[in-house]
């Protein structure tokens, strides 16, 4: 049977669960589907269980108006067939013998079963009883969809907004089954669509402001169609915050300015992770100043989309990703608006990580690979090996020596750190060059300078090694947990953080005083003479000359990171100068006048606690 002919045909679905059964009524001719639970002794007949099923689709169902309130109470519902696919049709009258002389449940995917529940005919035929028949086919095992499988980001608050795709992800759907969406809005002008009626996405227009939004799910199978679910969003959809937020209306003329075909707009942006603000701990103590339901994803996802989409970007850098969170909303959402994506997760217990868009209009993906940092000197390189770049220019030797040397570094680099790096080396559509862009999200103890240099030395050898290999361009950003004069930055902008200079002396000022799980007051610096003189001095961290200049696009904004207590710029984007050039200064980022009246970030207006970061570079 096709799937149009179940649409059309009146059925009955039978899924058969451990201890019960569980059947789905569909007749075109009655808009409403009923689906009955009968329990089951799993040794129970199967003659038994389809006479308590006839008769329970008289008692639940046609007494509630289904096919007609007037069927006779004397009116048998019978079988009519029973037919094995691939096989004869199981003879009538149905006896024990003949159906219980095989393992029907087991054998229920490949049985199709017809019945007749009588129904009123209006204008009875001439030599004809009163009451004709009509059948109702019965398929075994239909397809559903389990309360479990949808995108859990689609709770009872979440916010819905102008011009930003609301998607329905499903997971844990067998290959098998298809799913079939409707969309349909409380507003009076029929719903548009970005793409097909049946995609698992809606943008909702400016006319869908202040209207509701359900989208209905149907699951189907080359035989048959399952019971559909409706996924009602109960908040109306609300415009744009442009008003509201000002980060839009900072950015309104530069973003109002049409980008350039040989320019590429990119965006760096730590989310700030559902995993950290869902802790009742946090919001009491870091995040106190405002309302718990300012901190739900429900509210603050939404509103990153806004800004994401707000801003149009080519390439998009996110840090502090919940898995969940990439795979049920972002990748859906933005894949409805034309990006592909990547993603890496952190090693550890923690479910986030970083991830990667880019336009699929603008680029294709040659390859992608996400790395702990703490692997990277040990990670075999690319294939084909580049031949330019050798290890030995770098000195990774030495410096994993030296980190190996002390214990409690070596403990805390290898162990502990859970630190990835994710590198994707993209294809222009447009003049056919590469580019590798690498997103991470270094360590964030403030005692850890000296482990984010070391850290961005590793990620910037692995990045030489692709582009060297694919003769490709780089694009090193996210948040490095690093201002300005840290050992890291300097390393970008200068090329080189060496012994007897202030930037090398303070990036590794905390090497003995950094201990894993010291919490609360910090561990007073060490007495020089309790340190082991026979440990090796920290090394110089110099970048080889092979290794193209970086640039901070980023320039240096009053703050991207705004907590209580703590305001800094700890995220960049670094293009390399031989492949790029800006286009233009950075977009503009707020002051702090614009957060005081706040307290800090997050907050009502503002969903993380970093900012977005734009900026527009050009091939050269």
């Amino acid at each position: 049977m096709s799937v149009t002919n179940c649409q059309t045909e009146a059925w009955v679905g039978i899924t058969f669960l451990s201890t019960n059964t569980q059947f789905t009524i569909h007749d075109p001719s009655n808009p409403t589907t009923n689906t009955l639970t009968l329990s089951r002794d799993t040794k129970e007949p199967v003659t038994s269980s389809l006479t308590r099923l006839l008769l329970n689709v008289r008692k639940k169902w046609l007494k509630k108006g289904g096919l007609s309130a007037h069927v006779p109470e004397d009116a048998i519902i019978t079988l009519s067939t029973i037919t094995k696919i691939s096989s004869t049709p199981i003879p009538l009258p149905l006896s024990p013998s003949i159906l219980n002389s095989v393992d029907f449940w087991k054998e229920a995917e490949d049985a199709n079963v017809v019945f007749n529940i009588p129904v009123p005919i209006h204008e009875p035929i001439p030599g004809t009883a009163p009451v004709a028949t009509k059948p109702f086919k019965l398929i075994l095992s239909p397809p559903l969809i389990p309360s479990t499988s949808i995108n859990l980001f689609l709770s009872s608050k979440y916010d819905l907004y102008a011009n930003t795709p609301v998607a329905i992800s499903m997971t844990d759907i067998p290959p098998h089954i298809t799913l079939s969406y409707s969309w349909t809005t409380s507003s009076p002008n029929p719903p548009s669509f970005p793409s097909a009626p049946s995609a698992p996405h809606y943008l909702p227009s400016p006319e869908d402001v202040g209207h509701r939004i359900r989208c209905r799910i149907t699951p189907s199978t080359e035989s048959a169609i399952g019971l559909p679910v409706t996924v009602t969003f109960p908040n109306p959809v609300l415009p744009v915050p442009t008003a509201t937020n000002p980060l839009f209306s900072n950015r309104a003329s530069f973003l109002s300015t049409p980008l350039p075909s040989s320019s590429l707009r990119i965006v760096t942006y730590n989310i700030l992770a559902d995993l950290y603000t869902s802790q009742k701990a946090q919001q009491k103590t870091m995040w106190s100043y405002t309302s718990p339901k300012f901190l739900h994803s429900s509210h603050r996802m939404p509103l990153i989309l806004c800004e994401l989409i707000y801003h149009s970007p080519t390439i998009i850098l996110l840090q502090e990703v919940d898995t969940t969170a990439y795979e049920a909303l972002f990748s859906p959402v933005l894949s409805a608006l034309g990006y592909e994506g990547a993603f890496g997760e952190k090693c550890g217990k923690q479910r986030e990580g970083v991830a990667i868009f880019w336009r699929t209009d603008e680029f294709e993906l040659v390859e992608k690979e996400c790395i702990p940092v703490r692997d990277l000197p040990t990670t075999p390189p690319p294939t084909p090996t580049p031949t330019s770049t050798p290890n030995s220019d770098w000195g990774l030797l030495g410096l994993t020596t030296f980190i190996e040397s002390h214990k409690n570094l070596h403990e805390i680099m290898s162990t502990k750190v859970g630190t990835v790096c994710l590198f994707a080396t993209l294809h222009s559509l447009k003049n056919g060059k590469k580019v590798v862009v690498t997103n991470t999200h270094l360590f964030y103890h403030p005692l850890a300078d000296h482990i984010r240099l070391l850290q961005t030395y590793f990620i910037l050898h692995r990045a030489s090694l692709l582009a060297a290999r694919d003769d490709a361009g780089i694009i090193v950003g996210g948040d490095f947990n690093s201002d300005p004069p840290s050992g890291a930055c300097q390393l970008m902008t200068n090329r080189a953080v060496l012994p007897n200079t202030p930037a090398h002396d303070d990036c590794f000022s905390n090497l003995h005083r950094l201990v894993w799980g010291e919490r609360g007051v910090l561990p007073p610096p060490p007495n020089k003479e309790d340190i082991d003189a026979t440990l090796p001095p920290p090394p110089p961290v110099e970048l080889p000359l092979a290794f193209p200049t970086l640039f901070n696009a980023t320039g240096t904004p009053p703050f991207t990171n705004y907590a209580v207590g703590f305001i800094a710029q700890l995220d960049y984007i670094f293009p390399s100068s031989l492949h790029f050039s800006l286009s233009r200064a950075a977009a503009p980022c707020l002051e702090r006048e614009d957060v005081e009246g706040f307290t800090a970030m997050p907050n009502e207006m503002m969903p993380s606690d970093h900012l977005l970061l734009c900026v527009e570079i050009k091939w050269k």
